[in-house]
């Protein structure tokens, strides 16, 4: 398991201390809820480069989920300009069927940033299993930044309000829309990497 905090975002005057304190307790990742602070707190503010900087050089793994849209993508951009070796895992496919495309795509031509696909079959409820839309962007993902770029999720147990944890899993592993090859970076070889876990 690699388990994310989850510090104070929206105290930005004591995360800093909150989140190394997680850090120093163990904690390999953050998880920031970056569309509930629109508005209330950017992404870029000085205040939390201290938190960037440690992450960076510590190769710690920032899991973002962005507001809708890409009104966070510049603010973001501004993040990775300053911490390039950032590990971030995009959450929500980068929302590709609310607006978030193709800026929240487009961040994962940084080099350690990537976009998984935890909470796609919710986005994609209203077609049902198995999914078709929800496959035709990841097949779109791929193309545009290669399959290295993407990994699996289920956003579970939020999802399951709908779908089952199996269709979640079968919709990509049962059909022939990704190759082998892609199959196996896509629903796991690709998290083995950016979170440096152990098969």
């Amino acid at each position: 398991f690699f388990v994310h905090a989850l510090p104070d975002f929206f105290r930005a005057d004591t995360v800093v201390a909150e989140a190394f304190e997680l850090f120093d307790s163990g904690f390999q990742g953050l998880k920031l809820c970056a569309g509930h602070l629109q508005g209330k707190l950017r992404i870029d503010d000085r205040r939390l480069f201290p938190v960037w900087e440690r992450m960076e050089s510590e190769g710690k793994v920032l899991a973002v989920d962005f507001s809708e849209g890409e009104q966070q993508v510049e603010e973001f951009e501004r993040v990775i300009a300053g911490y390039p070796q950032l590990k971030v895992a995009i959450g929500h496919f980068g929302m590709p069927n609310r607006d978030g495309w193709p800026g929240q795509l487009q961040l994962c031509r940084h080099e350690n940033v990537l976009i998984e696909c935890g909470g796609i079959i919710w986005l994609y409820r209203s077609e049902g299993y198995p999914f078709p839309g929800a496959r035709e962007v990841i097949r779109e993902a791929i193309n545009e930044v290669g399959v290295e770029k993407l990994m699996w999720g289920s956003d579970w147990p939020r999802t399951m309000v709908d779908f089952t944890y199996r269709q979640s899993l079968d919709f990509v592993q049962l059909d022939d829309f990704l190759n082998e090859e892609e199959k196996q970076a896509f629903l796991g070889g690709n998290a083995v990497r950016l979170y440096n876990l152990v098969q």
